[in-house]
């Protein structure tokens, strides 16, 4: 037994992988039940993503290396060894670049490993926490969300931001008074939906959970929170 921090899920809800502390990793398959993945990781597992051709599994968290990936055809796997001492968040692209931000002795980095390289990119250093890395249906933003400041050097952004990956730009997102640990966005792109820890967000009372209106800008509370 161990505990399960992330979890990943095929298409056809035939197969499920769970990981969690002490690098533990397992599948569950329709057929055959439970069995473990031999991943030999020296620390807990934060997050997991499964490529959209199911072929890869992307697994973080806070382990040498920071990163790997399993062929999920023969249950083979590689570290993708992201600069840095530990990673908790985590996204990947529909033309499988892979972001995530890492702790490390340089600093606190959002990093991108474009597909077919070996050479992680910096996008950012922040001060803090990030909890969750989100990308837009459309796949030119990159949402970044957590408990931090001084993004890029912009004492204006705090705890979360938009990473425009066309103009490799940032910016501030009303600046929620807390530490978000979660984020959603609707099919279309329009609404982005935080919860954490919060109070308020762009002066708006929200009561831990929100939603912001991405075409005005504008933020609102969902119920009491």
């Amino acid at each position: 037994n161990s505990t399960v921090y992330a979890t990943a899920v095929t298409a056809d809800k035939q197969t499920v992988y769970a990981g969690g502390a002490n690098g533990y990793i397992a599948q569950w398959q329709a057929a055959d039940g439970w069995s473990a993945l031999e991943a030999a990781f020296d620390g807990d597992v934060k997050k997991m993503i499964l490529s959209p051709d199911e072929n890869t599994l992307y697994v973080a968290g806070d382990f040498t290396g920071g990163v790997a990936k399993m062929n999920t055809a023969d249950n083979t796997w590689t570290l993708l060894n992201v600069p840095g001492y530990f990673t908790w968040a985590m996204a990947l692209a529909n033309d499988d670049t892979l972001y995530a931000f890492s702790y490390g002795e340089s600093g606190n980095i959002l990093y991108s490993l474009p597909a077919g390289t070996a050479t992680w990119q910096s996008l950012g250093t922040l001060y803090g926490y990030v909890s969750e890395l989100l990308l837009a249906p459309d796949q030119t933003t990159l949402y970044v969300a957590g408990s931090f400041s001084n993004l890029q050097e912009d004492a204006t952004i705090f705890n979360l931001a938009a990473f425009n990956l066309t103009t490799q730009t940032w910016s501030g997102l009303g600046n929620p008074d807390g530490w978000l640990h979660a984020l959603a966005l609707t099919p279309d792109g329009q609404t982005l939906y935080a919860g954490g820890d919060i109070f308020t967000a762009d002066s708006i009372t929200v009561n831990d959970i929100a939603k912001l209106d991405l075409t005005t800008g504008d933020w609102s509370a969902l119920g009491a929170g």
